[in-house]
């Protein structure tokens, strides 16, 4: 299922090599027994992963991050009809000669829930099957922290072994603009074209109408029409399209608060349609449900805050309700943080005094952290300083 579900291919026809990736990857396998794969999110790390481990020379099981509690190992194999414990997987004869691989899909996940007992768990099937390599892909937001976590317990990984995904290059996008004309409008100012190199908003563009005026629109607007399209679907009436934007809003703030792991879901018309459409995954027979992309769960949680900002413009509840209605789990403080570098950068004339009056209120120190943090690592941090 873990491989099933991860494209490699812009609207399933046009596949980008991305060569020198590919082999960074392979090389550092090669070598090592620990590969972690990064990158922001959308950028292909699992399309890449999946890519590199479908050659011959490697045989590999795939699991999420938020699977590898070793009390959750016997539920894991099961859905596999596998009785034997995973360590003992990795000795049998199955495997052939290929090299044996275990890739962990989104490791942020072993984050949010018994992380020593997840980093234990591999430190011991790596004693035990010394063949055995681990490929991570991992967001680039949470690779400090996961390294360190994993240093604790005495794994290190040195940047030799860390592959850090870019952008798509400019020959690359061309490439599919030959290929799909229709993207054409969208590649006409820099702002766009930039966020077209993120393969995931590429391959969203080329599966939707076309966004009138795209080319005016801040890269924080050109991204919500892009992701408002994907979830509202296609020629569904008004009234499921906002049950749709508003049940993947609730998913996704109710999966970040447990580590991304499946909720329990009514499953209504506008659920089912968005497990139609992969934007809701898991186990639908059961209700249980997560974000079939880490972009959606974003796009979620940044709907979300940025519904409670526009309250706060209109008056319609104070500043102090906004902080109160904010969830403050990892995933929904970093989006905040997100939500204001974006803010910044994009000059909206209403974050100064929001500032201002966020830093005269008694805030969780989480959140006094996102504002200081948002500001410092802007470009324009500085002129903004001083502008407040």
């Amino acid at each position: 299922f873990v491989l099933k579900r991860i494209k490699n291919k812009i609207v399933g026809k046009i596949q980008l090599s991305r060569q020198e990736y590919k082999d960074q990857i392979t090389s550092s396998l090669d070598k090592g027994n620990i590969v972690i794969i990064t990158g922001e999110a959308g950028i292909g790390k699992s399309a890449l992963a999946k890519e590199v481990l479908a050659n011959n020379k490697y045989r590999s099981v795939a699991v999420l991050g938020d699977d590898l509690d070793e009390s959750k190992e016997s539920e894991i194999l099961a859905n596999w009809n596998i009785t034997s414990r995973l360590p003992e997987l990795f000795k049998s004869p199955i495997w052939g000669d290929g090299g044996k691989v275990l890739l962990v899909e989104s490791a942020e996940r072993m984050l949010n829930g018994n992380t020593d007992t997840a980093v234990l768990f591999l430190e011991n099937l790596l004693k035990e099957n010394h063949e055995v390599k681990i490929v991570f892909t991992i967001r680039k937001d949470s690779l400090d922290q996961f390294r360190l976590c994993l240093a604790c317990n005495g794994i290190i990984i040195t940047d030799d072994y860390v592959i850090d995904i870019g952008l798509l290059s400019e020959d690359e996008l061309m490439e599919v603009e030959r290929g799909i004309p229709q993207i054409r409008p969208y590649c006409s100012t820099d702002k766009t074209r930039h966020i077209l190199r993120n393969p995931f908003y590429l391959n969203t563009a080329c599966s939707i109408a076309t966004i009138a005026n795209a080319g005016t629109l801040k890269e924080s607007e050109f991204k919500d029409r892009l992701c408002r399209q994907i979830v509202s679907g296609k020629k569904h009436e008004m009234q499921l399209i906002t049950q749709r934007i508003e049940s993947l809003i609730d998913v996704a703030r109710r999966t970040s608060k447990i580590g991304m792991n499946l909720v329990k879901c009514e499953m209504t018309d506008a659920v089912k349609s968005l497990v139609d459409d992969d934007i809701l995954v898991g186990q639908p027979e059961q209700g249980l449900l997560r974000p079939g992309h880490d972009i959606f769960t974003d796009w979620g949680l940044y709907c979300y805050i940025d519904n409670n900002y526009r309250e706060v413009e209109t008056g319609k509840i104070s500043l102090a309700q906004f902080y109160q209605n904010i969830d403050s789990n990892i995933a929904s403080r970093n989006m905040f943080r997100q939500y204001i570098e974006t803010h910044i950068y994009e000059d909206d004339r209403n974050l100064d005094a929001f500032i201002r009056e966020s830093l005269s209120l008694r805030l969780d120190d989480a959140f006094y952290d996102a504002l200081f943090y948002a500001i410092l690592i802007s470009d324009k941090g500085a002129s903004f300083l001083a502008s407040i």
